[in-house]
């Protein structure tokens, strides 16, 4: 695929400060904001500055652009924002620093989601939940995550799944306006396409069990039900995502992460959120503390969230016992 080489650290390398080390940390060093710009110092942890500059800057979109933009959630499960748009608001480089600041935590010993701890992953969320909110009336619920995809080390994406799988589909969507009360965010931060691993869809048009819910007696699983001949396979959709670009959709639809091609030159690496109603999935903590959490509660939110997605990650037991230790301090 035609997409751009973004040049990045190794994230296996020697960080300039080896010292810095998460392996080397003290609980208290964790929750100070000079520890973590000494890992990142490009970005920002709690600056006043850096925010009110950051909320200034709200994308714009046109309400033909928005109707259209419900019309594909209702018909495909899922819509496509390019690039230009958001790039507009941060600027092109605001993307590669952040892809660049992932691999600089992991030189650190920090998996790539802890780049929440940083200003620039809530004005992220702050300026595309504001998008999800007008399209679906969804709101973030904190289930934040980011990926470091390499296909020179055989990783992948995610395999087939929904995000989620109510007992009651039918009542996991607005009865009002049809839209599903449960929607994630995924943001390219480095060009996402086949080569290097991209989303791929099976459309809501395709699947019998996107609305009415998966028959669990049935002895075909649900892939098989909505891809039941050869040619159905067709309809698969392959979302390539160009830097900065978006990709949104509901809980329901079945979606993966390729693997990629070994040999190709950019790792993908992606930021993700999600958005919901409180009466489907409560929000992880209050919205009050939105746009810019603490520190202390953003590094705990991180920790949960290794804890919540172990199985993808190889953690030994003291690690998930510091991650369990770190986020019930503040859970208190």
């Amino acid at each position: 695929c035609d997409m751009r080489k973004c040049v990045l650290p190794d994230p296996t390398g020697t960080p300039p400060h080896p010292e810095l080390s998460a392996s080397l940390q003290t609980p208290e060093t964790l929750k100070t904001k000079e520890y973590w710009l000494k890992l990142c110092p490009t970005l920002h942890v709690n600056d006043n500055k850096f925010k009110k500059e950051g909320l200034k800057k709200v994308p714009k979109f046109s309400e033909e652009l928005i109707q259209e933009y419900k019309n594909r959630i209702h018909e495909d499960g899922y819509f496509h924002v390019p690039e230009n748009y958001f790039q507009k608001s941060f600027g092109a480089e605001f993307f590669s620093s952040l892809a660049t600041n992932i691999v600089n935590l992991m030189q650190y010993g920090w998996e790539p989601t802890f780049i929440n701890v940083y200003d620039e992953a809530w004005l992220v969320v702050h300026h595309y939940s504001e998008l999800m909110k007008t399209v679906t009336g969804n709101e973030p619920n904190m289930d934040m995550l980011s990926w470091y995809i390499d296909p020179n080390t055989g990783s992948a994406g995610f395999s087939p799944h929904r995000d989620r799988q109510p007992n009651d589909s039918p009542s996991s969507f607005y009865p009002d306006t049809g839209m599903p009360k449960y929607s994630t965010c995924w943001i390219a931060l480095t060009d996402a396409c086949p080569d290097n691993s991209c989303l791929y869809m099976i459309p809501r048009w395709q699947d019998p069990g996107y609305f009415d819910g998966d028959d669990d007696e049935s002895e075909l699983t649900p892939i098989e039900i909505a891809l039941p001949n050869k040619e159905d396979y067709q309809n698969i959709r392959a979302v390539p995502a160009p830097q900065g670009s978006v990709v949104m959709f509901s809980h329901r639809i079945i979606h993966w992460g390729s693997q990629g091609r070994k040999g190709y030159h950019t790792p993908r690496i992606a930021f993700s959120f999600a958005n919901s109603t409180d009466d489907f999935e409560p929000s992880y903590f209050d919205r009050s503390n939105l746009p810019f959490p603490d520190l202390s509660l953003r590094f705990s939110l991180c920790c949960g969230q290794m804890i919540s997605y172990y199985d993808r990650f190889q953690f030994s037991s003291t690690q998930l016992k510091n991650f369990h230790n770190h986020f019930k301090s503040e859970s208190k």
